[in-house]
């Protein structure tokens, strides 16, 4: 199918990034993408290349080259998935949480898109916080359920679904942890689960 896909030249680099999402549900691969993720990941940027063969993430400003790995918003505008990550996670107008931060287009996203987004980034997240883990560090309640807030509120999730996805990642993550810090990663993300999202500055 996706060799049809590639043969017709005029799919849009939108219909990839949303079949990647689909595929990337249907497979359950979130730490290493299949062969057909792969493949996929790769049509992605071959089809923005050729769509925008001068054209640079608006980001962090680098050239689109066959071997990016990205994503297209409702919008049409695309950046790396690494900036998508920086840009969510970073502090910035409220008022720009869910939009595209080139034009201000609010995001479209389906159910399964939303639910990928949601995996893909608290996948990311608890990966982040098993290494601080790991390395001596570690977030306060208050820092952790902000990051939730954040994910939730940028593609259109509830702050509840969020933790417990978080939840869940940490505990895949964790499991070479010794047992006194997984559990203080534990009762972290119990203690966010308490904290209203509404009151989060």
């Amino acid at each position: 199918m996706l060799q049809r896909l590639k043969d017709a030249h005029e799919v849009p680099p939108r219909f990839y990034s949303v079949l990647q999402r689909t595929v990337s549900v249907a497979c359950v691969h979130k730490d290493g993408p299949s062969s057909e993720l792969q493949s996929l990941i790769a049509a992605t940027a071959a089809a923005v290349c050729r769509c925008d063969p001068e054209g640079s993430c608006p980001i962090c400003l680098a050239r689109w080259t066959p071997e990016d790995s990205l994503i297209v918003l409702s919008c049409d505008h695309v950046l790396h998935v690494d900036c998508f990550w920086k840009v969510i996670m970073s502090s910035g107008a409220e008022t720009l949480r869910g939009c595209c931060r080139i034009c201000t287009q609010r995001s479209h996203w389906g159910p399964v898109a939303r639910g990928n987004f949601r995996c893909m980034l608290c996948s990311a997240a608890a990966a982040a916080l098993v290494r601080q883990c790991e390395a001596g560090g570690g977030l306060t309640c208050e820092e952790l359920a902000e990051y939730c807030r954040r994910i939730a509120k940028e593609i259109g999730v509830t702050y509840t679904a969020t933790l417990q996805e978080l939840a869940k990642e940490i505990r895949k993550k964790g499991t070479k942890l010794p047992v006194a810090e997984m559990a203080k990663l534990e009762r972290l993300v119990s203690s966010a689960a308490e904290v209203s999202p509404d009151r989060i500055s």
